[in-house]
């Protein structure tokens, strides 16, 4: 006898005997010619080149929805993979903020030794003591004898004070260093105290309005530790310009020299 079954399409029946009914190619169920909306020339092309696909209401519908899910899937993946490497960037992050913790650590463990202390203590008295100190760089050096040498420093050093209107006579002052033939050795000028050695700093610029002293500059007299803090603090000044960093100097706050943005 024969059996029948159920279109995909239209749910009613397909006998086994009629010749119009195709297969659905995802749940293989049968589906009416014409419910395909295919005509008798599309079939036998499409029963001759496997390549063409016929599937049911049904399996379309299941389809779209599977292949919108695997597009919301596809999302979720892509979101996912970015908040993961978003995680690896703060466990980066968090591991040199921990490493940079631990040098300072280990940093501070070595200043509670009592050699750090006498250290300090002794960098606070070698800075109090230079604070009535200033250097003078660009004096010409005289090539006569020990005192004309003095006597021409201090002609000189007389003028650099007129000009920085400073009234203060120093206690001394002396040329540092070994005489070369390049540059002339600069001078340290011992004034009797910091007001005299600030009012020489501040109006240092003053020298630019001479001729004479034009070329001559003046600048404090630090201490080897200010000296080496200073040149990291320049060395790091370039390193950030050359990472890209603008409008950055190093000025001076409150005595302490930092970096800071500067407007043009």
């Amino acid at each position: 006898m024969p059996t029948s079954q159920t279109c995909a399409n239209c749910l009613k029946a397909i006998n086994d005997r009629e010749r119009s009914a195709l297969q659905c190619d995802a749940c293989k169920r049968g589906i009416h010619l014409a419910c395909t909306e295919l005509l008798q020339d599309d079939r036998i092309t499409r029963c001759k080149v496997r390549g063409i696909k016929i599937i049911c209401n049904s399996c379309s519908s299941n389809i779209e929805a599977f292949s919108n899910l695997k597009s919301i899937l596809k999302e979720y993946n892509d979101d996912l993979q970015l908040k993961i490497s978003q995680i690896d960037e703060k466990i980066a992050e968090i591991t040199t903020k921990f490493n940079d913790l631990e040098i300072k650590l280990s940093s501070a463990d070595q200043h509670s030794s009592p050699q750090f202390a006498e250290n300090i203590a002794n960098e606070a008295v070698d800075r109090i003591n230079r604070a009535k100190n200033v250097i003078v760089r660009g004096v010409p050096e005289s090539t006569g004898d020990i005192q004309t040498k003095k006597d021409e420093d201090k002609k000189f050093l007389e003028e650099i004070l007129s000009a920085v209107e400073c009234n203060a006579t120093p206690v001394t002052f002396f040329r540092v260093g070994k005489v070369g033939d390049r540059f002339p050795r600069m001078i340290k000028m011992v004034m009797n105290n910091e007001y005299e050695a600030k009012q020489i700093l501040r109006n240092k610029r003053k020298l630019l309005e001479k001729t004479k002293t034009k070329n001559v500059s003046i600048v404090d007299d630090k201490t080897p530790m200010q000296v080496n803090f200073l040149k990291e603090l320049r060395s790091e000044l370039e390193t950030r310009k050359e990472n890209g960093e603008q409008n950055l100097t190093i000025k001076y706050i409150r005595g302490i020299p930092k970096i800071t943005n500067f407007r043009q």
